[in-house]
């Protein structure tokens, strides 16, 4: 009986073993005939397929039908620019054209019996290793009579997860009316998930297709010319299940020097240059901003980020307005919808940085561990509604040592941009503030100790209002005069005339009330939005400091308007001569 159930056994091993060979002869007889076949064939298919449009080539391809494994080496899949079908007008009012290599291609677990049955081709795990891809968007006119009523050979075509390394992915988007871009994705990996490709509807709750996308350790370069800033991200994280992402070396600037962004542009404006070591962004709705125009985010939170400021007062004004650029307009004219409730920001730097215009030389105000809270950054009228006025709060150190607060509103509601802003600035003396005087204001700073600055701005696009409470003593300077070859030279005359006469030591003076300025100035429109509040700053400032401004502004401009200052020297100092009648 033993001997019986060896004897089956054996007969049972060596059926198996049989058919293993002859298993393994047919796949490797399969392969060698259909490799050949597949890679002479393949460009002929493709061609067919997206009806004349693309070619491709493959350099080899293994098949395993034991284990349901297709391995394909170098493909390359790219247009036929030259083909009328590739020309002719479509449904749609772009063209799209791509170019792709894969270094090598891997596909697991086949679905032969979905395919027969339902003509649909699915895989499991599907990796995509080194692909090149480069994608072009080119303006078309629109076909409204075309109607494809062709039944595609395929259905869909689906995979469990798709895994995406190291890519290298170009889109170039050419629209001359609204501005040429470029936007490049390089590195990292990605997992999309849950994978599906239908030819007969399309679904938008899906992102790249997929039910769930994680793309890791990928940058991001955009750059448009017209707008003369670019966008580069050193390493993005992505996730759609989890509604995040994080953003390392994040940098955004101009890709010139300042004299060439101004040459390009041809007025004055600010020039911003950030950079962002770390940025996290919570509740981020990716479907929304590729299906719906809409930015949302619910948190986002900035570390560490640096920011330079360069406004040059050299170069000429707006040859018109600036209205345009205020910060509530380009909300309302940013051309997709902006829901950013909340964001943070953790010990940023910003160096503000001006060129004088009359001595041209250049200085720097330094603020340094700023932490500020902005919410409701919107364009969304609905939002709006509900929430009218946007809000920066911060505090930070001005001058590498004085501490400063502020509370920025914006009105969102009203299209002239109502705004206030509230500001504490304290403990600052004359080494603080020495270089900046001397080249914004020239004037020589030999001693001054502030306590405190307290400043109330209100206004709008036209007008603004401010109230100035500034606590000092012993303020003591000289005037300076701009010469040829950024010099500044001393006015001791003037100087003596200006300090003995009609400068404040202090505020409040021995025995008086504390002064406090109010201002008004109405806007120039070529002004910028943020140097009109500084010149309104600068007309308070210089109330503050003096008992008669205009006076003094006659006495700075020095030689230029020198018989003014004498004139006014001997009326001041001459007895008037009584009249007879």
């Amino acid at each position: 009986m033993m001997l019986k159930k060896r004897t089956f056994a054996r007969l049972g091993l060596y059926i198996i073993l049989a058919f293993l060979i002859l298993f393994a002869s047919a796949t490797l007889v399969f392969n060698l005939l259909y490799k050949g076949y597949i890679i002479k064939h393949i460009d002929g298919w493709v061609y067919k397929g997206t009806d004349s449009i693309y070619h491709a080539s493959v350099q080899d391809i293994h098949i395993n039908l034991l284990t349901d494994k297709i391995v394909v080496q170098g493909i390359n899949v790219w247009p036929d620019t030259i083909s009328a079908n590739f020309k002719k007008k479509t449904r749609k009012p772009f063209k799209i054209a791509v170019g792709v290599t894969v270094a090598q291609l891997e596909l697991n677990d086949l679905q032969i019996i979905k395919l027969l049955r339902h003509k649909i081709v699915s895989f499991g795990d599907v990796y995509i290793r080194h692909p090149r891809v480069w994608i072009e968007s080119t303006p078309s006119q629109i076909d409204s009579t075309e109607n494809n009523t062709k039944t595609p050979a395929i259905k869909g075509l689906t995979a469990e997860n798709i895994h995406i390394i190291d890519p290298n992915i170009t889109y170039k988007n050419i629209n001359p009316e609204k501005g040429n871009f470029i936007c490049t994705l390089a590195g990292g990996k990605a997992v999309l998930s849950d994978w599906r490709l239908d030819s007969t509807r399309t679904d938008t709750s899906r992102f790249l297709l997929a039910k769930s996308c994680v793309i890791s350790g990928s940058s991001i370069n955009f750059n448009k010319p017209s707008m003369l800033y670019v966008f580069k991200a050193g390493a993005v994280d992505l996730n759609t299940t989890e509604d995040s992402a994080t953003l390392k070396n994040v940098d955004i600037e101009p890709p010139m020097t300042n004299d060439r962004f101004y040459s390009i542009l041809g007025h004055r404006t600010t020039i911003c240059r950030m950079h962002v070591p770390l940025m996290k962004l919570t509740g981020f709705n990716v479907q929304g901003l590729l299906h719906r125009n809409l930015l949302q985010i619910e948190k986002a939170r900035v570390d560490d980020m640096h920011m330079s400021l360069y406004f040059n007062y050299v170069i000429p004004s707006h040859p018109t307005n600036m209205l345009a650029i205020d910060p509530h307009m380009l909300l309302h004219n940013a051309g997709i919808k902006i829901d950013v409730a909340d964001i943070t920001l953790r010990k940023g730097c910003i160096k503000y940085t001006e060129q004088e215009e009359t001595s041209k030389l250049e200085e720097s105000v330094p603020f340094k561990d700023i932490d500020a809270h902005i919410t409701n950054v919107t364009n969304i009228p609905g939002i709006i509604a509900l929430h009218p006025r946007l809000q920066i709060k911060g505090h930070g150190i001005a001058f590498q040592k004085s501490d400063l607060s502020a509370t920025f509103n914006l009105g969102l509601a009203d299209t002239t941009g109502p705004f206030t802003i509230e500001a504490n600035l304290e403990n600052v003396d004359a080494t603080d503030i020495r270089k900046q005087a001397r080249v914004l204001a020239q004037i020589e700073v030999d001693t001054l100790q502030i306590q405190k600055i307290h400043v109330y701005i209100s206004g709008n696009r036209d007008t603004a209002w401010s109230l100035l409470h500034v606590f000092y003593h012993d303020f003591k300077m000289k005037l300076l005069r701009a010469k040829a070859d950024k010099q500044l030279v001393p006015m001791p005359v003037n100087s003596f005339v200006a300090k003995t006469v009609f400068v404040y030591c202090d505020n409040p003076m021995p025995g008086k009330e504390l002064r406090i300025t109010a201002t008004a100035t109405k806007r120039d429109p070529q002004w910028a939005y943020f140097s009109s509040i500084i010149k309104n700053v600068k007309l308070g400032a210089r109330h503050t400091l003096t008992n008669h401004p205009k006076v003094v502004d006659t006495i700075i401009k020095g030689n230029s308007d020198k018989n003014k200052t004498l004139k006014f020297i001997k009326r001041l100092f001459t007895k008037k001569k009584k009249t007879t009648n």
